[in-house]
């Protein structure tokens, strides 16, 4: 757990990006070029040719991340709550509770991000305004989330011996 974010480019290491506090959790890519690194510091870092350009407080432990439409990504965090922000202007955009504990995995699909949580559920929500639209309930943790190109959705579930 160095802290640190690494891009590698064939199979060379392109740029080691460190400027976390504590361990990185989660990395995303945005469609800029940006990378955006999620840490248990409590912080979003958004990183540019390297560099980091920008920290967002994300109010808490950052476990999940997601590379949405543009600018705008998601982050799931240990309070159970998802996080839209826009990273170029670092703007907070929406909230929503989705769970009591950790949201674990992100997945977005057309205009639906799903949350993967700590205490067995999947919920289904709109990127605009995060609104509930489903909640399904899953054997165990869902650690991973991952939507097909026809809208199915893939969960890895823990076993809930956790």
């Amino acid at each position: 757990w160095d802290k640190t974010v690494r891009l590698w480019e064939n199979q060379s290491q392109k740029f080691l990006m460190a400027g976390h506090d504590i361990a990185v959790n989660a990395v995303a890519g945005l469609s800029s070029g940006d990378i955006v690194s999620g840490s248990g510091d409590q912080s979003i870092g958004i990183w540019r040719n390297g560099q980091k350009v920008m920290t967002l407080q994300a109010k808490q432990v950052v476990r999940a991340l997601c590379a949405l439409d543009g600018n705008r990504l998601a982050a799931g965090s240990n309070d159970g709550v998802v996080r839209l922000w826009d990273a170029e202007s670092g703007q907070l955009l929406a909230e929503r509770q989705v769970a009591q504990s950790y949201v674990l995995s992100l997945s977005r699909h057309g205009s639906e991000l799903a949350a993967g949580c700590s205490e067995g559920q999947v919920v289904i929500l709109s990127m605009e305004g995060l609104h509930v639209k489903e909640e399904l309930q899953v054997l165990g943790e869902a650690y991973g989330l991952s939507f097909f190109p026809n809208g199915d959705l893939a969960v890895a579930c823990g076993d809930g011996s956790c």
